[in-house]
């Protein structure tokens, strides 16, 4: 499904991104995503999270941040899954 029909080159983006993810295993993860694969905690309270609570104190919305930081602390949780679903999530709430 291409999120904007009128425009091609997002849609040539998601269909990419959507062939390159299906050829992933999961030794292939790198970073954070490696880190939560293994069990072990991030750095995202020390980065992420302070922009969040920095950007609330001056009264900023964030919701993208936020909702990042929550799908990101329930995989570090093991309460979600990897999966295309987590970023729809967020293209969702950007809009």
């Amino acid at each position: 499904m291409c999120y904007d029909q009128l425009y091609p080159s997002p849609c040539l983006e998601y269909n990419a991104s959507n062939a390159f993810a299906k050829t992933w295993k999961l030794d292939d993860r790198k970073g954070p995503f490696h880190y939560v694969q293994k069990k072990i905690r991030t750095e995202i309270d020390f980065t992420l999270a302070y922009v969040v609570k920095e950007g609330e104190k001056l009264g900023m919305r964030m919701p993208l941040c936020g909702k990042l930081l929550e799908n990101f602390r329930e995989l570090e949780a093991g309460k979600r899954q990897f999966g295309q679903h987590n970023y729809d999530e967020l293209v969702a709430t950007g809009r």
